[in-house]
């Protein structure tokens, strides 16, 4: 610490206290539908999952075995992933511009509402954002200092976060790209070095190439499904407002303005430093890659999220000098920081006033394991053989909150819709009873659950709710063969 600059020991400072505070604050918060998913998939440890790499359910695998099978235990990894991802964004500020950079880039990204929230719920957005900001210092040092160790952990890095979202192989062409664009760095790019870097990356493929070349490769048929690619890439400029809209709410609308501003106003100057090159080459790939995607279907508001460190960085270099000539730059960007400061502050409350609550995104976080109450109160009653849920996300939160007794299962289908698909099923028999619960009121009963229980009988009606608010509305019905 004594060698350390003022800016870094006051940014470990923060990042101790901010961790602390997110180790506690995770525990008030249920866990969201995806956390469940991920933690169901933990107990069915796998080389690889229906839609997404291993990282996640071999990440939430080692939190429970340290911490139990708890909320605490299974984010208390996400809270020290954040630290992590907050500490080598600090570096690669520093790197390229100055430590106050990299403390001012460090900060804006904590006020910033997806990496808020994203530094309390384990999602592979934790461990993707991750991976993506150290991979991109650990490129920095192999440029720099050459070595060939340090270009296999720089691939250790990139297939990591693939491993965890498969995106962040994009990043390997914001490499290419910045060293291209750097005469000093072309012949140690197109040598050994690079090959070094791309071996580890596909030796870290290989978990998730394997397991989908044992299943049918359903992961590229969701990935197209996701993208609404089925029937191929078709122009629809509506979805493109709607992309921008939707990446508005998580990274803050004014914010969102600032950080395009800086990456666009950097991408068209001529004389661009190295370190202006290297941050659009960060920020370039992905949300490319989603904006172009966008014009046939609108990507996801978190998809893009590990494209925003650059332009964070870019935002903040170009601060001082839009501050300085225009008063007009300086009310804007306190504008912008300050609602990116209200709503991360909101979102650590109990609801938003001014939403309805099944609208509300802090809701989303809400009232969960009351549904396992409820349903827990209707096992004890009619004891079945087992529940069926109409969706993996309430399966998933009814099998945590309810202490997973007895089985919690998906309904059949003919369709592989997720990783229910993939796992052993319900068996019926004569005599077998059942209780479905479900949220979509409008298909209360699947065919294949009339097929196999003629006998159904509503006997649940209940909401998900917290403080009073209703969030969403439940039935649950009694099936008996």
């Amino acid at each position: 610490m004594p060698r350390l600059s003022p800016e870094a020991r006051l940014a470990i400072a923060f990042l101790a206290i901010l961790s602390l505070f997110r180790l506690w604050f995770a525990t008030t918060l249920d866990l969201v539908p995806d956390e469940a998913y991920y933690w169901i998939w933990s107990k069915h440890l796998d080389a690889s999952y229906f839609s997404k790499g291993p990282a996640i359910a071999w990440t939430i695998a080692c939190g429970t075995h340290l911490f139990g099978d708890t909320v605490f235990g299974i984010r208390w990894l996400s809270v020290l992933l954040a630290a992590g991802t907050g500490w080598q964004l600090f570096l690669l500020g520093s790197r390229l511009a100055t430590p106050r950079v990299g403390l001012a880039a460090m900060a804006v990204a904590a006020i910033i509402p997806i990496y808020a929230i994203g530094g309390l719920l384990m999602t592979i957005d934790a461990l993707s954002v991750f991976f993506w900001i150290w991979a991109a210092n650990l490129f920095l040092n192999a440029l720099e200092k050459d070595g060939w160790w340090r270009w296999a952990l720089c691939g250790f890095a990139v297939g990591s976060g693939f491993l965890a979202k498969y995106v962040n192989l994009l990043e390997l062409l914001g490499f290419l790209g910045y060293a291209l664009s750097v005469p000093r760095h072309r012949a140690r790019i197109l040598g050994w070095r690079w090959a070094v870097l791309l071996g580890v990356v596909i030796v870290c493929t290989l978990p998730v190439l394997w397991w989908n070349d044992h299943h049918g490769w359903v992961t590229t048929a969701h990935l197209k499904h996701r993208g609404d690619l089925d029937a191929g890439f078709h122009l629809h400029p509506g979805q493109l407002f709607r992309f921008f809209g939707d990446q508005a709410m998580p990274v803050s609308p004014l914010l969102l303005v600032a950080l395009l501003a800086a990456a666009l106003a950097t991408l068209f100057r001529r004389g661009k430093t190295e370190a202006e090159k290297y941050l659009l080459a960060l920020f370039l790939p992905v949300f490319g890659f989603y904006f172009l995607l966008s014009f046939n279907q609108a990507a996801k508001g978190n998809w893009a999220v590990t494209s925003y460190f650059g332009a964070i960085v870019l935002a903040v270099l170009l601060w001082p000098r839009w501050v300085r000539q225009s008063a007009w730059a300086r009310g804007f960007w306190i504008a912008a920081l300050a609602l990116a400061l209200v709503e991360t502050a909101m979102l650590h409350g109990n609801s938003v006033p001014f939403l309805k609550p099944e609208k509300d995104p802090i809701l989303r976080l809400k009232g969960w394991s009351g549904i396992a109450e409820e349903v827990n109160a209707l096992r004890d009653r009619y004891q079945p053989d087992f529940v069926v849920a109409n969706n993996y996300s309430n399966a998933a939160e009814i099998t945590f909150y309810a202490q997973q007794r007895p089985a919690v299962f998906m309904f059949r289908s003919d369709r592989i819709e997720n990783q229910y698909s993939f796992w052993p099923g319900y068996t019926v028999k004569p005599g077998t009873t059942a209780l479905y619960v479900s949220n979509d009121l409008d298909y209360p009963l699947p065919e294949s659950l009339q097929h196999d229980f003629p006998h159904v009988e509503e006997v649940g009606h209940f909401w998900r709710e917290y403080e009073g608010k209703r969030i969403d509305e439940y039935k649950v019905w009694r099936l008996t063969n």
